[in-house]
């Protein structure tokens, strides 16, 4: 975890099956973000990739006063079914 100057906050070894992050309930993903994220204050920013982002993540986030941001991978969307995305190729140039 680092600012966002590049300044290292804290930092965890994945050492395979045996390393243990505290809660992992919600997965190995966002187990590591929960685990970094107890050393930062209230209020704080966190950025993170598809990999450790989940709904349920954001969610604890909230619950502990953090904003939480990060690409989602769309099998990781609860009732995705509902949602219809654009495929890339009917976009515009800029368009989301």
């Amino acid at each position: 975890m680092t600012t966002s100057e590049g300044l290292m906050l804290d930092f965890a070894i994945y050492e395979g099956a045996k390393t243990m992050f505290g809660e992992s309930n919600l997965g190995l993903g966002p187990s590591v973000i929960l685990s970094l994220a107890k050393s930062i204050p209230p209020g704080s920013c966190v950025y993170h990739d598809r990999y450790f982002t989940t709904v349920p993540l954001i969610e604890e986030m909230e619950k502990l006063n953090l904003h939480s941001t990060g690409t989602i991978m769309q099998n990781r969307i609860p009732d995705r079914a509902t949602i219809k995305f654009k495929k890339d190729s009917a976009m515009r140039r800029g368009e989301c």
